[in-house]
């Protein structure tokens, strides 16, 4: 994550020069609490969980749940930021939630 995470620092100078400053000079303390808690928990954190369970045992079951994030982000969007969802992406979402449950309920029963 920290080798990802540098060139995303070296970008925005670049490409905002001088104006990147000021821009920084606005955030307050709650914008880099958050940008710190999304940074830590929604990534480090997550990772280590992760990592953690996979070394307790069965990855297949662990591993699919990672196909759960994104509706996790549609649907925080869609309760949090009002954003829409189309009958594709609620299509979409629901044979998700369908292989998940049945490689899950497969793995129970094996």
């Amino acid at each position: 994550m920290l080798l990802g995470g540098l060139p995303q620092a070296a970008l925005p100078p670049a490409k905002e020069g001088s104006e990147l400053g000021p821009q920084l000079q606005q955030l307050t303390a709650l914008d880099i609490a958050l940008l710190l808690y999304v940074s830590l928990l929604g990534s480090a954190a997550s990772y280590g969980v992760f990592f953690y369970n996979a070394s307790k045992g069965n990855l297949t079951p662990l591993s699919s749940l990672t196909f759960l994030k994104p509706m996790f982000a549609a649907g925080s969007g869609f309760l949090f930021l009002g954003e829409g969802l189309t009958p594709l992406q609620l299509g979409g979402a629901t044979v998700t939630l369908g292989a998940v449950a049945m490689l899950n309920a497969g793995q129970k029963d094996a």
